[in-house]
């Protein structure tokens, strides 16, 4: 498993290190080597076709990671031309930090004294081949000021690559987060052309490429997308001294927790290979390469000999009416391709066309067997009649998954929160970032709540005793007791209408296996004490695989013979099997 760090733990982490350098800066100068190392491998590739010379250029802003870029591009003289703009001299200071700092001197001497350039002006992106941002990264997600943040848009549109040390500028390290765009003047234009140069803008770096040390921030698994291919690299000097990859991890020991989090691999081919680099721990790896064996024999998991099915966990399902008659069969149908065992249909006629016959429907709540799980919400609307449902479900003992208009009735009915915090038995939200800010202002949250999304979801899940899965590209799953996994999902193409109601419906099978996975582990062990602490595992486990499986349907349902492309809800249910299988195989999720 990996972990995502906040900026405070890596602070903490590096502090045993820098107490025992044997002279200034010893450890900014390993980790420039470092960022030397990274920017060699992209200045083997070829030139991009804008670029009109080989040079590099470095912005450089007033903390260590300025320091950090000055002392790299020390040593990429002699093969290179550097050029730095040092932005803590171009730009206003913030409110917050009237006196900030300049560039770190020890650095920008080393720069000067081997041959680098500092410019006066900010040049234009075609003039290089290869930008190192080293302006803020860990320590400030303040956005650019204009003139950079024009350069930096023109640099990525004209496809030069951007190498990022720690993190994106302008990203937010513990949240993720970017600041508003900016309005900029774009150079090049001419009177006739006037209108195109004033343009808005992305206040941040938009990277080619990440490096950054011992541990991933927070801001590498919610916001991957900003920091392009994240190349991590340990730290640590020679001598008998922990390294920072260990001293993060000791905080993990000694109780600091940090997110566990899972990367997807994705079917676009990351542009570089990093391998090469002294101290490599991570090249964008698939998550196969770490500890990912407890989630595969969930998703891989054959019927046991004695199976039959009934006996791994019937989920049903109470999703769709006749006016969204779609939402329900996508979700049992969903529901039915996850599992083995028995899907149970709740649905009038109408609801209840173009079901396969392996799922038995039926008109009513009531209970004809044992359900060991429920996915209620789906098209199902918030009418008296599904309030009672819902009502009826939560009166229950068994798990139950609450997504989409089962979602609005909870942020509507007093009564039903009640039942939810209240209830013993597992409830799993499944917002996304419309219904939970509306479910949250219910709750008494105010604007800017999704600001952050990890300390937001945190918050819901302890205020209603349940599991939340705050759905995205990067979806955030809490527990009731603040654990938290993010799983990024590799892709983007699960945004599409009614891949919501394929999610509950693989949601609703895997937690209805966990009560008869709990009860066998009973019967292994009958000394077994703490039941409710191994139930909560199987359960996160669960949830997890299930995200998991959805994510790769529609990674699989987007494939074609030519390369990816959209693909429907429908397309990401025919997937399911398909991923699953994947899923399974050893050294992929």
């Amino acid at each position: 498993m990996m972990y995502l760090y906040t900026a405070q733990q890596v602070r903490d982490a590096e502090w045993p290190l820098l107490n025992e350098q044997a002279e200034p800066d010893e450890l900014m100068r390993l980790a420039a080597a470092r960022v030397a190392d990274v920017a060699r491998v992209m200045l083997a590739e070829d030139r991009p076709l804008i670029a009109e010379s080989d040079d590099v250029l470095l912005l450089v802003g007033p903390g260590g990671n300025g320091g950090d870029a000055l002392y790299a591009g020390a040593e990429l003289l002699g093969v290179r031309n550097v050029h730095a703009v040092l932005v803590a001299d171009m730009q206003e200071p913030a409110d917050h930090e009237p006196d900030r700092e300049p560039a770190h001197a020890p650095a920008r001497e080393a720069f000067t004294d081997a041959g680098g350039v500092v410019l006066q002006e900010i040049p234009l992106p075609h003039d290089y081949r290869l930008i190192i941002d080293g302006i803020s990264g860990l320590g400030s997600g303040r956005p650019l000021d204009e003139p950079i943040a024009e350069l930096l848009s023109d640099a990525h549109s004209s496809r030069i690559p951007i190498l990022s040390i720690d993190l994106p500028s302008g990203v937010a390290a513990d949240t993720g987060q970017v600041p508003d765009p900016v309005i900029v003047h774009a150079r090049g234009f001419d009177a006739l052309d006037a209108q195109w140069a004033v343009q808005r803008v992305p206040a941040h770096v938009q990277a080619t490429v990440t490096v950054t040390f011992g541990g991933l921030r927070r801001a590498h698994g919610l916001a991957q997308h900003e920091c392009g291919q994240i190349v991590l690299v340990d730290l640590g000097f020679s001598r008998p001294v922990r390294p920072l990859s260990e001293e993060l991890w000791a905080q993990q020991v000694a109780g600091q927790e940090a997110l566990s989090f899972i990367q997807l691999p994705s079917d676009t081919p990351y542009r570089f290979d990093f391998s090469s680099v002294p101290g490599i721990l991570s090249n964008n790896a698939p998550q196969s390469d770490l500890e990912m064996d407890s989630l595969r024999a969930v998703i891989a998991s054959e019927p046991s000999p004695r199976a039959h099915k009934y006996s791994g966990g019937v989920v049903t399902v109470c999703a769709g009416s006749d006016k969204y008659p779609g939402a329900g069969q996508l979700c049992a149908i969903s529901a039915m391709k996850a599992t083995s065992y028995g899907v149970r249909f709740v649905g009038d006629s109408v609801s209840t066309n173009n079901l396969p016959p392996e799922i038995l429907r039926v008109t009513d709540m009531v209970h004809r067997f044992r359900s060991h799980a429920y996915a209620v919400g789906p098209g199902r609307g918030v009418e008296q009649r599904s309030i009672l449902e819902l009502s009826s479900v939560l009166s229950t003992p068994d798990p139950v998954v609450i997504d989409a208009d089962a979602i609005s009735i909870l942020a509507q009915e007093e009564d039903i929160r009640t039942q939810v915090r209240d209830r013993e038995g597992l409830t799993v939200l499944t917002p996304h970032e419309g219904e939970f800010l509306r479910l949250a202002k219910i709750l008494g949250e105010g604007e800017g709540f999704l600001e952050d999304r990890v300390g937001a979801t945190v918050k819901m899940a302890s205020e209603l005793q349940c599991y939340v899965i705050l759905k995205g590209r990067a979806s955030v799953i809490a527990t009731p007791g603040g654990s938290v996994t993010v799983v990024d999902a590799g892709s983007s193409w699960a945004a599409t209408p009614g891949s919501g109601d394929v999610l509950t419906g693989i949601l609703g099978a895997y937690i209805a296996q966990v009560p008869g996975i709990v009860k066998d582990l009973q019967d292994i062990f009958p000394e077994l004490e703490d039941v409710e602490a191994t139930q909560d595992v199987q359960f996160m486990q669960h949830i997890v695989a299930a995200v998991i499986v959805h994510c790769t349907a529609a990674r699989c349902g987007a494939r074609t013979e030519f390369g990816s492309a959209p693909v429907s809800a429908s397309g990401i249910v025919n997937a399911i099997p398909a991923a699953t299988a994947l899923l399974g195989q050893p050294r992929h999720c």
